[in-house]
């Protein structure tokens, strides 16, 4: 009941502010004006997000199971350990599970979702914390961090903006992900690239934090920050990511290159060692061959007392032919030549597998040298 009551003012305060209205200061040459949104109803469309949903829609079953409360788990340590909020709000959090992980780390978390289907999930512990509620609304205090994790592609552009300028009103940071290129979910009416969010955060000061990797979310996950810092700082601190990632390209780039003559020399052995596999393998099958006709003679003849008067061996001396014959091919078998082929032929065979195209693109090029 403590916990109803302490979490109480976010559903009062939601009903009676009219507007999110942004203040933006002037500093260092950055200038913003006031921005002022009325108070947005929830969507129509949130009665689409029910258990077909996230049942079918999600990828995986979106459900409270050991693979997803691990992986808010990790996304949680990596909050925790490298951002360190003491509050919290994730804003569209669906069934809570970021929100749990949080709270069972120390970290005073909240969480909103447009979905009544997905709140009712949210196990009784946590849903003190967890409410229905608007992205699109104000928010009842200041948060030390908002995380928002693949919501704002489900709604139209001018409510991202509204979205967005209500997320700044409330936090000076801003974990953010939203896919750039999943185009087959039908609730995905706003997929852009990352750098169309980018310019919607900068309209109220808030910046990409280019020093910080955010992949542990996605791979287009990204950190926004609130800008107090002089102009040419920011433009230091993407020149630098810049320069390091050109040269991250050209080393990969080089890279490359040097893999490809390295192939191509190891291409060139591979053939050598295969011709002379293959000249191994008629003298082996030369040599059992030999064995065989032997092997027949002898039986045919084991009983018999042949004289070398008549011009055919003793079974002894047939013996010690096809002895003579099989301790060859064994010597082969075992030779470090024999050994160090096949296992050059193993190596061609996993980094060229016969009749992939790996093996095809590599013999234009070869052709065409």
């Amino acid at each position: 009941m403590a916990d109803q009551k302490r979490f109480a003012p976010f559903a009062v305060f939601r009903f009676h502010l009219s507007s999110v209205i942004i203040r933006h200061r002037s500093h260092d040459a950055i200038l913003y004006t006031e921005t002022k949104y009325p108070m947005m109803e929830p969507s129509a469309g949130a009665a689409l997000y029910d258990a077909f949903y996230y049942q079918h829609c999600c990828g995986m079953a979106y459900v409270r199971n050991e693979a997803w409360l691990r992986e808010f788990g990790r996304i949680a340590d990596h909050i925790l350990n490298e951002i360190g909020p003491a509050t919290v709000l994730d804003a569209g959090c669906a069934m809570g599970f970021l929100v749990e992980t949080l709270r069972a780390r120390g970290v005073e978390a909240y969480g909103i979702d447009i979905s009544d289907y997905a709140i009712q999930q949210v196990i009784d512990e946590i849903k003190p914390y967890c409410v229905v509620g608007s992205v699109l609304n104000p928010f009842p205090r200041r948060y030390d961090l908002i995380v928002c994790i693949e919501v704002l592609e489900h709604l139209p552009p001018t409510e991202c903006d509204v979205a967005i300028a209500n997320f700044c009103q409330s936090t000076d940071e801003v974990l953010f992900s939203s896919t750039p290129d999943d185009y087959r979910e039908a609730t995905h009416i706003n997929v852009r690239p990352p750098d169309y969010w980018a310019g919607l955060f900068a309209r109220y000061g808030f910046y990409h934090d280019v020093e910080y990797d955010a992949t542990y979310i996605t791979p287009w996950a990204m950190r926004f920050v609130r800008a107090y810092q002089p102009v040419h700082r920011l433009v230091e601190a993407y020149e630098r990511r810049l320069w390091q990632l050109a040269r991250e390209s050209k080393g990969a780039r080089e890279f490359a290159l040097e893999s490809r003559v390295q192939l191509g020399e190891r291409d060139k052995q591979v053939a050598e060692m295969e011709a002379k596999l293959a000249e191994r393998d008629q003298s082996i099958a030369w040599l059992r061959a030999e064995q065989t006709a032997l092997q027949n003679f002898h039986r045919r003849n084991s009983g018999a007392d042949f004289s070398p008067s008549q011009g055919r061996p003793e079974p002894t001396a047939a013996r010690q032919e096809q002895e003579r014959l099989s301790a060859q091919i064994n010597d082969i078998l075992n030779s470090p030549g024999w050994k160090f082929i096949t296992r050059i032929g193993k190596i061609r065979a996993r980094i060229m597998p016969p009749g992939s195209r790996r093996e095809q693109w590599w013999y234009k090029i070869v052709n065409k040298l």
